[in-house]
């Protein structure tokens, strides 16, 4: 079969997975009618072309809600959303810069066009406005792959470019920020690094002012999409220079092509020159930093966090990219991409995770680190054919892909079923569902607490500590309307936010190291929280004198009559359930310690009844 036979066949199976993907998930509204970073990157459109309130988006706020109402809402902006910080004067600066929009841009004023000839609002945030900014994301996402694929063909076999295209696509988060989350930034800033790298390459073989047109607006892009990606200037201006005497040839190579490099600094500068306008438009300054109190701590990165934490951890959730790390290596024999890798990966680490949110909170795996994947696909490229040349590490090398692959497409199959939300995930739970498709109650509570819930078959039932059926006090907050069982139950909400607790040293309750107590409390909500964070929580504590040595918690929303089956997100209202949460007694506790257990509220009306703590041993 011939080469361009089989680039077509790849490229067609990877475009039909994809586009077969994304009508399964069904995540088209979901994105941009959320809200969050996909809603406030797509907002300069509408603003501009529909709503005409670019230095307030009232109208366009106001819009994107109707069609997800009570989602995301914020006190810290009268808007009522986090995307946008107020400045005064009945003014919000957008917290995204523009990039994304400007690329969306051309998709978005089809949707417009679509909308209008059909039945379909003229609003920005109707079916066929959706639907242009995920044909967006995968039509950059294709001239991406396409162009980077070009580079690699020259640098590596046939065999190794293909498996290195599946690789990419496939086995990294790149596929879940394209399917799931294809209208947030990072399937947009591969694109653009792929063209940034094609360019370069061919700037160099033989520069031209279409590969310097190329390099200054894909560079520009990038560093107006996520400014701190200005580090991606490390790739035109350090490909291939390997040596002192590589070095001494571009001083020469640049003189004799000034006017490229001059074009390229200029294009790359007017990239940017919206967001500026942009921000003199409505804040007055041509400067604007628009991310509020949030930042970066540069004194205190959380590297190993980034990489390595169950919490989105990088090479936690794409561990192909272990052996990206390690093809580092055979770039000193290679060595084109050896500066632009070594100048920009650990800058790119370094930056990425001084942010104050380390995680990235939405998402799957560590978001940031997507655009990489564009110039980590040589280090990948040398490793794959440092492992093609021997049958075993060959074999080991297809195995890896395959299940590299496998691993990452089912684990955004679980996102999509309510298994994995990997911002939030501790060891404990992602090794309890690995390979699952359904959950039980206890693994939903793992996932909170992070605490191992032990089968009780495999425990002994020692005693009732404590129970209180909140039947003997006139307070005001046991109410007869709702209740479990008996004449009252205890009601906590907005004002009240603490029902009355248990707390006692371990030589009362009995305990020893090793011993489990069980925190048992029937609840009821009136209805289904919008959030996470709106939902109360189950706390216990051990403490030691001055200092807690343990702490653990469970949420109570999504535990309230969650079955067929269990979900994270599961969980409704209008019912009683009992939820409960298995805790162990440290290891190094002394008789003197103090456990507690006890409810805590947000701001929605719960009742609880029934409060019990029990002992159980193995």
């Amino acid at each position: 079969m011939k080469s361009n036979t089989k680039y077509f066949l790849v490229f067609f199976a990877l475009g039909l997975i994809y586009s077969l993907s994304f009508i399964y998930y069904q995540r088209w509204e979901t994105n941009i009618l959320g809200g969050g970073d996909s809603w406030g990157y797509n907002a300069y459109l509408p603003a501009i072309f529909i709503h005409h309130d670019l230095d307030n988006l009232k109208t366009t706020f106001a819009t994107r809600t109707s069609y997800h109402v009570g989602f995301g809402h914020s006190g810290r902006n009268p808007l009522g959303t986090d995307c946008a910080i107020h400045i005064g004067n009945d003014k919000q600066v957008i917290k995204y810069t523009s990039g994304v929009a400007i690329l969306q841009t051309p998709f978005f004023l089809v949707g417009h066009l679509v909308a209008g000839l059909t039945d379909y609002p003229q609003d920005g945030y109707s079916f066929p406005y959706i639907i242009s900014v995920h044909l967006a994301s995968f039509f950059y996402l294709l001239i991406g792959l396409w162009l980077l694929f070009l580079v690699l063909k020259v640098y590596f076999s046939e065999t190794v470019s293909l498996l290195l295209l599946i690789s990419l696509t496939l086995a990294t988060n790149l596929y879940y920020f394209s399917i799931f989350s294809g209208p947030m930034a990072h399937a947009y800033l591969f694109a653009c690094y792929g063209v940034l790298i094609y360019g370069t390459y061919h700037f160099y073989q033989k520069p031209g002012w279409l590969y310097a047109v190329l390099i200054g607006l894909s560079a520009g892009l990038i560093t107006l999409i996520r400014p701190v990606e200005i580090i991606c200037l490390a790739i035109p201006l350090f490909y291939g220079l390997g040596s002192q005497h590589k070095f001494n040839d571009r001083i020469t190579f640049i003189r004799n092509n000034y006017r490229y490099f001059l074009l390229a600094i200029g294009l790359y500068i007017l990239a940017g020159t919206p967001q500026l306008i942009y921000w003199k438009y409505v804040s007055g300054d041509w400067l604007f930093y628009s991310y509020g109190e949030e930042g970066f701590d540069f004194t205190n990165p959380e590297i190993w966090k980034g990489l390595t934490s169950f919490q989105n951890g990088w090479l936690i959730y794409t561990p192909i990219m272990w052996l990206a790390l390690l093809g580092i290596i055979r770039l000193f024999k290679h060595r084109d991409w050896l500066l632009p890798v070594l100048v920009f990966l650990p800058i790119h680490i370094y930056i990425t995770y001084s942010w104050w949110c380390w995680n990235y909170i939405n998402g799957f795996g560590s978001r940031p680190m997507v655009e990489a994947y564009a110039l980590l696909a040589f280090p990948l490229g040398y490793a794959f054919t440092w492992m093609i040349q021997k049958q075993w590490s060959r074999w080991l090398m297809y195995g890896l892909i395959t299940l590299f692959c496998g691993l990452n497409l089912f684990q955004t199959y679980q996102h999509k079923i309510g298994i994995m939300w990997s911002q939030d995930v501790n060891p404990t739970y992602y090794w309890s569902t690995f390979g699952k498709t359904e959950l039980n109650m206890a693994e939903v509570a793992e996932f909170d607490s992070g605490e191992p819930q032990p089968d009780t078959a495999d425990l002994t039932f020692v005693k009732e500590v404590f129970f209180n059926n909140f039947e003997d006090s006139t307070d005001v907050h046991f109410q007869r309307d709702i209740v479990k069982g008996g004449q009252y139950a205890y009601r906590i909400d907005a004002e009240w936010k603490f029902a009355p607790d248990y707390a006692a040293p371990l030589s009362e309750i009995g305990a020893q190291p090793g011993d489990y107590l069980r925190f048992k409390v029937w609840c009821y909500k009136e209805a289904k929280e919008p959030t996470w964070l709106s939902m109360a929580l189950m706390i216990t504590t051990f403490h030691s004198g001055d200092k807690q040595i343990k702490y653990r918690h469970t949420r109570i929303g999504n535990k309230i009559h969650n079955y067929q089956p269990p979900s994270l997100w599961g969980g409704e209202g209008g019912t009683w359930d009992e939820v409960a949460l298995f805790v162990k007694v440290p290891r190094k506790a002394k008789p003197e310690d103090i456990f507690k257990a006890y409810v805590v509220n947000t701001n929605y009306t719960l009742y609880i009844d029934d409060f019990k703590v029990e002992l159980w041993r193995k």
